[in-house]
């Protein structure tokens, strides 16, 4: 198979260097992450000689920004996807783009590429996906088709041929990750620092210092795109990576968005001593957070911290397959009680087979933080059958329909903004609603607990009662007086005063 040719009659040619890359975001991030995978793929095109512009937009932006694509004139458009993204709006480009400009090559990677390429590839518009990590690959690619070379040979690509599709075999994962680098200058780099974040001011959301972790979650992409390894950049490289990032841009802090930053805790400690800038934000996990590990990321300057506690249910976690139990989450809450930063803590309901007792365990277990810790957040999300693993042919099993389009994969989006249907729990139904509204009760618990007022606390024990008994018919009569209380913070006169003194608004 040669690589297609770039000029079609009446349509000015493509250009054979430019190259064009694209994120499409959910939008409901402020600040959103950099495209940190374009940014690698982008520097690898850059010195392979191409001309790459990287566009990184939220729904809002994406049809809009079509003909700034299209007046570069690129040749090879490659288009970053994960599931649960909008898939649907990524279809339409891809097929506004061939449109307008007949013969580009349009190329389709990232997680859910990797373990869906087919459906990818039935797309009319998409001509390739690329498996795995994509700076060896999208190198290999641009060339081949700007040469007008053969592309079946390359590792992890796939493409069609006499109508039918065919995936090459993936290519070993990159060894050593000093190869590889991102090229800030691709983004406008201010769009993504936070101007405050938890009282530290400009913090870059974020950067990737290591790729993958060891650990058998089953709900974890890992499984199948990192294959269960972790790998790092030498700590001297990161160090003089971020540190020339926050003197450029000023920087108070960085979050490492990093799928397990502390998984060689020497390393990371390494790294930590070596940047120049408080406010640092790692994720880490329960069965690392001993005392002591915390005081050393506490005396290295790290501001916040991510962990995935995920259950209240010993059962739960070992289906997850987290490697701790909820006495080790408590032990460790009780630890963090000295921590002087920020916690985002992350917990999953609705797991396959989850029962109604063990749901209201995690929530109780969500509260029991809230009320322990001064400085903390959530990230309360229902459990999403993610292809590739392991827990999804269980979710199947119990009644999930595969999807059988790419455009049909939108669906799974944890936080509850479509009404997915939810088959694979145990004996009781949960709604992406419902869990949507948790969230809400949530923040406004943050917000009420320390009040001291009698009306503060009657709200604050009616949002507690309502989270807790998530999922009845007591908590869903709850939720709708909470609601009832919540509409008449806008009304005018003695009704709309007296909601906002229960309320506090």
């Amino acid at each position: 198979m040669r690589a297609q040719t770039h000029t079609t009659a009446n349509h000015p040619p493509l250009d054979n260097n430019q190259v064009a890359l694209i994120k499409i975001w959910h939008g409901t991030l402020e600040p959103p992450r950099p495209p940190m995978g374009l940014l690698y793929v982008g520097a690898a095109l850059k010195r392979a000689g191409f001309a790459v512009r990287v566009y990184h937009w939220t729904r809002e932006e994406a049809l809009a920004g079509l003909p700034e694509v299209i007046a570069q004139r690129p040749f090879l458009v490659g288009l970053s996807i994960i599931t649960g993204d909008p898939l649907g709006l990524v279809v339409e480009c891809c097929d506004r783009l061939k449109a307008a400009l007949p013969g580009v090559a349009i190329l389709l990677g990232g997680v859910h590429a990797t373990v869906e390429p087919g459906q990818c590839l039935a797309e009319a518009a998409v001509d390739y996906v690329l498996l795995g990590e994509g700076e060896v690959g999208a190198v290999a690619l641009a060339q081949a088709l700007a040469q007008g070379r053969p592309v079946e040979d390359i590792p992890g690509l796939g493409y069609k041929r006499d109508g039918r599709v065919v995936i090459n075999p993936r290519p070993p994962l990159i060894k050593d990750l000093d190869q590889v680098a991102m090229d800030w200058s691709l983004i406008p780099v201010e769009k993504y620092i936070a101007q405050n974040y938890e009282g530290v001011p400009r913090v870059l959301f974020g950067y990737v210092a290591s790729r993958g972790c060891p650990h058998a979650c089953g709900f974890c992409y890992n499984h199948f795109f990192n294959q269960r390894t972790w790998r790092r950049q030498s700590a001297e490289k990161v160090v003089a990576e971020v540190n020339a990032l926050v003197e450029k841009h000023h920087l108070g802090g960085v979050f490492f968005y990093d799928d397990n930053f502390t998984a060689n805790k020497k390393w990371a400690l390494t790294v930590l001593e070596g940047l120049k800038t408080e406010g640092l934000h790692v994720e880490t996990r329960v069965d690392y957070l001993s005392p002591e590990f915390l005081a050393e990321l506490v005396s290295r300057r790290v501001g916040s911290l991510f962990i995935g506690m995920e259950s209240g249910s010993d059962r739960v976690l070992d289906l997850l397959g987290k490697g701790f139990h909820v006495a080790e989450t408590r032990r460790v809450v009780e630890t963090l009680k000295a921590f002087p930063g920020y916690l985002m803590l992350s917990f999953i309901v609705g797991a396959p087979t989850e029962t109604l007792a063990e749901y209201h365990q995690t929530l109780r277990l969500v509260l029991h933080c809230l009320e322990s810790l001064p400085r903390v957040g959530f990230t309360l999300g229902f459990y999403l059958p993610y292809p590739g693993t392991p827990l999804f042919e269980l979710c199947v099993q119990r009644g999930f329909a595969r999807p059988q389009r790419l455009v049909d994969w939108e669906a799974l989006d944890r936080w509850g903004n479509i009404d997915l249907p939810i088959p694979w729990t145990e004996g009781y139904r949960l709604t992406p609603g419902e869990v949507k509204e948790l969230r809400t009760a949530l923040r406004r618990m943050k917000l009420s607990r320390r009040r001291t007022d009698l009306a503060g606390r009657l709200w604050h024990g009616l949002l507690r009662q309502r989270f807790l008994r998530s999922a009845t018919p007591a908590g869903r009569l709850l939720a709708g007086l909470v609601r009832g209380l919540e509409g008449l913070e806008a009304r005018p006169g003695a009704l709309g005063r007296l909601a906002r003194r229960i309320t506090g608004a």
